[in-house]
């Protein structure tokens, strides 16, 4: 062995001049400097200018390892390897790897590769005649790997990127590609980080597309081109913990492209619109202040490329909310505590143009809502709580006549609520050394629950030899909570006061006819055809009885001795392992004296775990009119995989709404998986969304390689990525 300073070489026979510094060292050569880690059969050294030459060598550097007949560093900022290969994974012949006749290695920068071959396991997929590989900490301008996708519509489409590291805050990547018979098309993507929790974000494609025209149904060229655009400009800026801003904002010039580009356009679409809007919040522990803002674009239209000015905007939107203030809190019934507050917002909504037939679409509304939590404390087993909220709005008409209306009731809510536990057992993990354990007594008691085979023998004990070899004794216990809830609710909403324009009175008796959730009269709410207001009680005079039981399973935790301050509060682990809850109202108000007709829905809510499946369902069932809303489903994971099989059912849809679907993985040899995701409507029996998948993942899990079909109502796609991990756990798609 030769040390000197950072640098140590080993192997089996060594000589060294003190005048020039040169080593030599042959067989089971290791070099470990600051920089690298060197193996090979023949090492020369020069410890005073740390040039080197070693043969049949391995070298290792931060994230990349090079395997080489010949590696030598000619100069302080070049190494050059002949016949060698370079790849990122740490076990290289069960991973991918690039070889190259020649590669130049510039430390911290870049490897360059001349007359490469691409492999993966072994086996070569490719030949590039030059390719620049970053080695540097930091973004680096380049290309990035090729992208193919396969469309059954449109052909094959191939983007080719390139990533601009502009400096260390901002950078580019811009992608021309071809999208099949679409033509020629450029996506550019911004992204700048402006300060500590600020950044912004713009995404854009560029395409003069071949087939496209409006009102367009077929796939064939059209003869001309048809440019096409949208942008997506997004930004945060956190200027504090109390203040902050947010703004995203979508631009299309043809709403169509949320069909032709949907892989592309997705993720920035929320509904049945684009556009977008912000917001600037406020925050204090007393007051939330927020102002909102949007304008939208309606895509369903029948020109595509109008903007539909009689939209109706939200242009702004001002939000105060009062956080609960406590008035007093006691250990005493009937005071135990007593808290106030409120919110109020303030919005204009606004068509562009002015367009209306039987509805009232501009408004100007007021909404304020104080509320008082009150509660009893704890009278004998049952806990009683109350709170109560004055519900008020009022609307400027500028259009109308009369030009105002208000409306305002009392929404108020008091429970009581019993609850039973018990706890079985106790969670600990105990290690007991193995000279306090009585070997012979633990053998027998071993033999004798093996004979039982049944009664109430749960599982066989570990074979007792297997414990005897280790050091100490493990124990692990679980403990159990049983938790049941017994609660009656009473909800009491009395007739909506409301005065001003009859018009606006009856069309916010429909869904239709608000501009959202805050308009509805609060006690024919869950008349309203939507899904939140129909899971949604009465709060007309309801009276609600609730059961629920759950059961908690604790584990302990594995101690942690690098992170403090955690053994004694956050020491164990929880899970839900079981819930079923059902609940009924009655309905007080009815015109009708008939039991059943007073019944509000009936609702079931449980779930199951056991054995790494897990079972639910829940369902709202409804007597008058006879209806459903239900969703169950099945999931299991297992050593190869999971998958997950539902149903979901909604009878208040027209046409009704039956979705059955599945998602599924399995690895079916090794580093090879599969999945599957597949939505099918069996109202209209067709399917909605196919995805199938095949992953090559090596066991190193260094890169994975897939392969992905597509079908929607929409288009056929095939979908080839490769990804590549840099540290084992994170993968970059190229």
């Amino acid at each position: 062995m030769i040390t000197q300073g950072p640098n140590s070489i080993y192997g089996d026979k060594a000589t060294l001049s003190m005048q020039t510094g040169d080593a030599s060292v042959v067989g089971n050569v290791r070099y470990v400097g600051p920089d690298m880690t060197l193996f090979g059969t023949e090492f020369n050294f020069n410890f005073k200018t740390s040039l080197f030459t070693i043969k049949n060598a391995r070298l290792k550097s931060g994230n990349f390892i090079v395997h080489g007949k010949k590696i030598e560093k000619v100069s302080p900022d070049l190494i050059i390897a002949e016949g060698a290969e370079v790849t990122t994974c740490q076990d290289c012949p069960e991973s991918w790897t690039v070889y190259g006749d020649k590669i130049k290695i510039v430390p911290n920068k870049y490897i360059y590769i001349y007359s490469g071959f691409v492999s993966i396991k072994g086996i070569s997929f490719f030949y590039v005649p030059y390719l620049v590989f970053p080695i540097k900490k930091k973004r680096e301008t380049g290309l990035l790997i090729p992208k193919l996708e396969l469309s059954q519509d449109v052909g094959a489409r191939f983007f080719l990127p390139y990533f601009w590291a502009l400096d260390d805050k901002k950078d580019m990547t811009i992608t021309p590609g071809m999208f099949g018979r679409r033509g020629f098309g450029t996506i550019y993507e911004y992204r700048q980080n402006v300060g500590e929790e600020k950044w912004l974000q713009l995404d854009s494609l560029f395409i003069w597309d071949q087939i496209y025209q409006p009102y367009k149904q077929n796939y064939s060229p059209t003869g001309n081109s048809y440019f096409r655009n949208y942008n997506n400009y997004e930004h945060t800026f956190n200027f504090s913990h109390t203040f902050n801003h947010h703004l995203d904002f979508l631009t299309v010039t043809d709403s169509d492209q949320l069909r032709d580009f949907d892989y592309l356009i997705n993720p920035y679409v929320e509904g049945p619109d684009t556009g977008g809007g912000g917001y600037i919040n406020y925050r204090t522990s007393l007051l939330d202040v927020n102002l909102e803002g949007y304008l939208q674009r309606n895509v369903l239209v029948t020109d595509p490329t109008i903007f539909d000015k009689t939209y109706v905007q939200i242009l702004p939107k001002v939000l105060l909310d009062i956080n609960p203030l406590k008035v007093f809190q006691t250990d005493s019934f009937p005071f135990q505590s007593f808290t106030f507050g409120a919110t109020a917002d303030f919005t204009i909504f606004k068509q562009m143009q002015f367009y209306e037939l039987n509805l009232i679409r501009n408004a100007n509304r007021i909404n304020f809502v104080p509320f008082v939590n009150y509660n009893l404390g704890q009278l004998g087993p049952l806990q009683l709580n109350s709170s109560l909220a004055l519900d008020t709005q009022y609307y400027d008409l500028p259009f109308e006549k009369p030009n105002y209306f208000s409306k305002w009731t009392w929404v108020s809510k008091s429970s009581a609520k019993l609850e039973l536990e018990k706890v079985f057992g106790v969670a600990y993990e105990e290690s007991i050394p193995i000279e306090q354990i009585n070997i012979e007594k633990v053998k027998e008691e071993a033999a004798a629950k093996e004979k039982l085979g049944g009664g109430n023998l749960i599982e066989n004990v570990p074979p007792v030899d297997s414990e005897l070899g280790q050091k100490d004794f493990k124990i692990i216990r679980h403990s159990y909570k049983h938790s049941q809830i017994f609660a009656l609710n009473y909800f009491y909403t009395p007739p909506t006061t409301w005065n001003g324009n009859v018009n606006f009175s009856n069309q916010i008796g429909s869904e239709q006819g608000t501009f959202d959730n805050t308009d509805a009269r609060r006690e024919i709410e869950y008349k309203i055809n939507n899904y939140q207001a129909r899971v949604t009680l009465p709060m007309e005079n309801t009276l609600e009885l609730v059961w629920a039981n759950t059961i908690v399973k604790k584990d302990p935790k594995v101690f942690d001795v690098y992170q403090d301050d955690k053994n004694l509060w956050d020491n164990f682990h929880y899970d839900n392992i079981f819930l079923f809850l059902i609940s009924q109202g009655y309905q007080f108000n009815m015109t009708s004296v008939d039991f059943g007709d007073r019944l509000t829905f009936l609702k079931l809510d449980t779930s199951f775990t056991v054995a790494s499946f897990n079972i639910y369902l829940r369902e709202y069932h409804y007597y008058n009119p006879q209806g459903n809303i239900l969703t169950l489903g099945v999931a299991k994971n297992f050593s190869l995989g999971g998958a997950e099989l539902g149903l979901k059912y909604d009878t208040f849809q027209t046409p009704y709404n039956k979705n059955v679907f599945f998602k599924g993985n399995l690895d079916v040899l090794g580093p090879v998986g599969v999945n599957l995701t597949y939505d099918y409507d069996l109202a209209l029996e067709i399917p909605n969304l196919l995805l199938l998948g095949v992953v090559l993942t090596p066991k190193n899990n260094c890169w994975k390689f897939d392969v992905n079909y597509r079908k929607t109502q929409i288009d056929k796609a095939f979908y080839f990525n490769l990804q590549i991990s840099y540290d084992g756990r994170n993968f970059i798609k190229l």
